[in-house]
């Protein structure tokens, strides 16, 4: 993870730990943004 973290961060010229900061927001978000989309769904067991 730490390999890939720093290739990307070579190839686009950010620090690690900038970048990691990006992807946890952008974590956060895709997180809120499901479960806003799934409000209301009846996901029970049954639902599968």
């Amino acid at each position: 993870m730490d390999l890939i973290a720093e290739a990307v961060s070579d190839a686009l010229g950010i620090e690690v730990e900038t970048l990691k900061t990006i992807i946890m927001f952008c974590g956060v978000g895709a997180t809120v943004k499901m479960m806003c989309a799934s409000y209301g769904l009846d996901l029970s067991p049954g639902f599968f």
